[in-house]
């Protein structure tokens, strides 16, 4: 791997990193120029702080390792995973309308939360995870689609997490009431 590769990739979790999304950004929203539909999600697991204080970080990070690669799986198809930071992923949907990636989105919050990760010795625990989604508009900056993103997770936390709240209104929405 080239050295831009590596400052792209999160070296725990094998996924590209915050750097990438930062960089990729605005050829993804290229599409919503062309009318596609493009919608971003942050996915925090819940909780987190716990899983280190009463297991470790090594089991934090072996929970870090198995999110991740269930979100790939899971998104291989749909879109984009990048691992933003701490317990943070991204998500970017192509060609998907918020309607839509909020469906996905809870999906794959029951999809984490039926499985058993493993801790180590034998040990395995169930976690949940909060998402906020949004659609990307064509005159939004990276910092924009992400702060309502970002409240949109910050809303499902206050909620009670294990959740998806969601952040628009979008184009589909608007083109609806017109």
């Amino acid at each position: 791997l080239g050295l831009e590769a590596v400052a792209d990739m999160d070296p725990l979790t094998g996924l590209n990193n915050r750097r990438f999304l930062y960089k990729e950004f605005p050829a993804l929203q290229r599409q919503t120029e062309l009318g596609q539909s493009l919608s971003m999600a942050l996915l925090d697991i819940d909780y987190f702080k716990s899983i280190n204080d009463l297991h470790g970080h090594l089991a934090g990070d072996a929970v870090l390792r198995q999110v991740a690669s269930e979100l790939s799986r899971a998104m291989a198809d749909l879109g984009h995973v990048v691992r933003f930071g701490g317990e943070e992923f991204a998500i970017v949907l192509t060609s998907c309308p918020l309607p839509e990636a909020k469906e996905v989105c809870s999906a794959l919050l029951s999809h984490l939360a039926s499985i058993s990760f493993s801790i180590g010795r034998k040990q395995s625990i169930h976690i949940t995870a909060s998402i906020g989604a949004t659609c990307v508009w064509p005159t939004d900056s990276f910092e924009s689609a992400l702060s309502r993103a970002d409240a949109a997770l910050y809303a499902a936390k206050r909620a009670g997490r294990d959740r998806v709240s969601t952040q628009g209104p979008c184009m589909e929405q608007l083109a609806h009431r017109q």
